[in-house]
């Protein structure tokens, strides 16, 4: 009998684990298939999915929290990369192109660095006061939002100071990105929600609807930390935001791999891990 209610709580938390990237996810594809996408564009999403959401039941991170300090440096890396590599369009260098596909760095790692020092009490947000500089040179408001975002998260689950300052000047950091030049909106990428108001108020809704759970699942799931949860649910929350503000990806409805492979990657370190 005992074996038998683990196994249901493990069905269950698996489950759990999958539904903040399966229903934006599927509400995204829907979307994509009936309103005149490409059909290339939600094959890259649905791929994306695939494989995000075998990452996100099976997926394991490394363990211990020197390991952990070196992911983080490694993912902040990687996010700085595009400023030494490109492509930049129209002074942006916000992008890393692998082979025939381009990911969005920010949506890509911004997760996984803000779980990830929400998990390190002595290192703490100073990671994000870092992501934040890079992703001013970039520049970037979505991301710098989206990182004020997981600081102010992290600072709510745990009253730290330090946390809330780094969103302060997150926001400080936002308001500087916005006023430079940005790219053009491209279709089915940026302004997917109102875009889609004009042809569909109903699926609009549904939508936006969809994205609201994805964070509130988050919020509120029984098997992680608070912290860790609270700080993803700030970083996506910032990227949706930032969408709807003005022209930035939409994550997880519109077309890119970045935003689906980035909450995957996120999902099992709020799962798996305890804070350091």
């Amino acid at each position: 009998m005992m074996g038998e209610r683990a196994k249901e709580r493990s069905f269950l938390e698996r489950i759990c684990a999958a539904l903040p990237l399966l229903v934006p996810g599927l509400a995204g594809l829907v979307t994509l298939a009936l309103f005149g996408a490409p059909q290339s564009y939600w094959l890259v999403n649905a791929g994306a999915m695939a494989v995000g959401l075998i990452w996100a039941d099976m997926g394991r991170l490394p363990s211990g929290p020197p390991i952990a300090a070196v992911v983080v440096l490694v993912c902040i890396a990687l996010f700085a990369l595009p400023l030494l590599t490109g492509p930049v369009v129209e002074g942006n260098a916000r992008w890393l192109s692998l082979g025939g596909f381009t990911l969005h760095m920010g949506l890509t790692l911004i997760p996984l660095i803000a779980v990830l020092s929400a998990q390190d009490a002595r290192f703490g947000p100073f990671p994000l006061l870092v992501a934040i500089g890079v992703a001013l040179l970039q520049p970037d408001a979505a991301s710098t939002l989206a990182l004020s975002g997981a600081a102010f998260g992290a600072a709510a689950a745990d009253r730290d100071h330090r946390a809330a300052a780094i969103g302060a000047v997150g926001l400080l950091a936002t308001a500087t990105a916005i006023l430079a030049p940005n790219p053009a909106p491209q279709a089915y990428v940026e302004r997917v929600i109102p875009d889609l108001w004009s042809a569909s108020p109903a699926m609009a809704i549904l939508v936006s609807l969809s994205l609201i759970a994805s964070v509130a699942l988050i919020l509120t799931a029984p098997y992680a930390p608070k912290a860790p949860r609270f700080a993803l649910a700030g970083a996506l929350g910032g990227f949706i935001l930032a969408a709807v503000l003005a022209d930035y990806p939409t994550p997880l409805i519109g077309y890119g791999a970045a935003s689906i492979l980035g909450l995957a990657l996120a999902l099992p370190a709020i799962r798996k891990r305890e804070r350091a």
